[in-house]
């Protein structure tokens, strides 16, 4: 019994770590939390250049730290400026670091 005991106690243990290493939050740095309103407004100003300069960091800086697919090869500045335009059209209040995450899974799910 005290075997069963403690296979269960290791198991609940085991998938306890797995779910806090799964929430782990990451940070970053720069325009991560400009609204996506304020991209929208900036979109023609050097300032929404250098927002879009970010995102392609970003988006750069993820697909080379992944040792999986190149999900980021068939793209350019120009497409990447545009869906986050529209997503950013459609979601005023989220973040920029939100549109950035949700093209990067857009893109490594197209390119699976």
């Amino acid at each position: 019994m005290r075997g069963v005991i403690g296979a269960v106690t290791l198991s609940v243990m085991m998938v306890s770590s797995l779910a806090a290493a799964q929430e782990v939050r990451r940070s970053a740095v720069g325009y991560m939390d400009v609204s996506c309103d304020r991209w929208t407004s900036s979109s023609n100003s050097s300032q929404g250049t250098a927002y879009a300069a970010w995102v392609a960091g970003f988006l750069s800086g993820a697909n080379l730290a992944e040792r999986a697919e190149d999900w980021l090869i068939d793209e350019d500045a120009t497409s990447i400026r545009q869906w986050i335009s529209e997503y950013c059209k459609a979601h005023p209040v989220e973040t920029l670091g939100s549109a950035a995450v949700m093209l990067r899974q857009a893109l490594q799910q197209r390119a699976r």
